[in-house]
């Protein structure tokens, strides 16, 4: 006969306490996931408006540095 477990359902259930632990893991896991996936839609954010915001005078600054190494 096989042996009952620590909960006294038999078989091989886990402990109440066991899957409390486990779900609590697990929650944690992916709150950290959505934070660091906050984390980069927010730099995305940021650097997409940088780029808008700037763009022309980098368009600028990097025509006159490439024509400065051509020698033209």
């Amino acid at each position: 006969m096989a042996e009952a477990s620590e909960n006294g359902c038999g078989g091989s259930a886990k402990p109440w306490w066991h899957t409390m632990i486990e779900r609590h893991w697990v929650a944690a896991a992916g709150q950290g996931l959505v934070e660091y996936a906050l984390i980069l839609l927010f730099v995305a954010i940021a650097l997409v408006a940088a780029l808008t915001l700037l763009g022309g005078t980098l368009a600028n600054f990097y025509q006159t540095a490439a024509a400065a190494f051509s020698g033209s």
